[in-house]
């Protein structure tokens, strides 16, 4: 699979590094002509060389591994597409760590698309919903960190969750939080699934760079590849739940 996404970035890098050329101006006119005829050449030839691996991706990307039965839509403070991805990312880590986690976060910038719609998901969707080859951890949070992050996602406006948690946005705070069914409890630590960009202190949250965490060896967009082609045969269905609200 890394060979695979490896393969798909060296040619979009060649995609994008063909159509971004330098425009050189120059006063004769002859040499100006000579430069146009030479670069027109060169770029029929790129084409020509790239044409093959083009084709092979546009075909690989358009297989088909799912299917949903309705639109997904990326909304705050809680959306149906937020709830697809995070629960699926709990899932995903649940089957590749040996300890309970207690729930999953996503931030919700990290979704790149509005919405997905209704019918065929393609390999092609998810790396347009997930461009970006982050990895999957698991942080082991004490009570004042994990409440820190509840309230950097309610001043967010909401971010997608598992649902394992609960809260509400009241002005700008995490409010009436429970995990597992139960109230948060400030003195317990919590194991939370989460993208290691956001235990890198992306989006602001620098107070988690130096917390424990386990990588797990799995890139976000292979859980979401992995989750879907897991459905396949079955349309996948989303609802909201009011597990985050205001």
């Amino acid at each position: 699979m890394k060979i695979r996404h490896l393969y798909i970035l060296m040619v979009w890098g060649i995609l994008l590094t063909t159509s971004c050329k330098t425009n050189v101006h120059l006063v004769q006119t002859k040499v100006l002509n000579q430069k146009t005829t030479d670069e027109s050449t060169a770029d029929k030839e790129v084409e020509a060389m790239i044409q093959p691996y083009r084709v092979k991706m546009e075909k690989e990307m358009n297989v088909v591994i799912g299917q949903l039965g309705q639109d997904i839509i990326k909304e705050q403070p809680e959306s149906t597409m937020g709830n697809f991805v995070a629960d699926l990312v709990y899932d995903m880590c649940q089957k590749n760590f040996d300890n309970p986690i207690d729930f999953a976060v996503v931030n919700y910038g990290g979704l790149r698309v509005p919405s997905m719609l209704a019918g065929d998901v393609t390999k092609g969707s998810i790396f347009e919903l997930m461009p970006f080859d982050n990895m999957l951890v698991v942080m082991d949070l004490d009570g004042p960190t994990t409440l820190q992050l509840f309230n950097s996602m309610a001043a967010y406006g909401g971010w997608p969750i598992s649902d394992q948690a609960r809260f509400k946005i009241v002005e700008g705070a995490a409010k009436e939080i429970t995990v597992g069914g139960e109230a948060f409890d400030i003195g317990r630590n919590y194991k939370v699934a989460i993208s290691d960009y956001i235990a890198n202190g992306g989006d602001k949250l620098s107070y988690l760079k130096d917390k424990p965490r386990v990588n797990l060896g799995l890139l976000f967009r292979d859980a979401i590849l992995t989750y879907v082609e897991d459905q396949k045969g079955k349309t996948m269905m989303v609802e909201l739940d009011g597990r985050v609200r205001e």
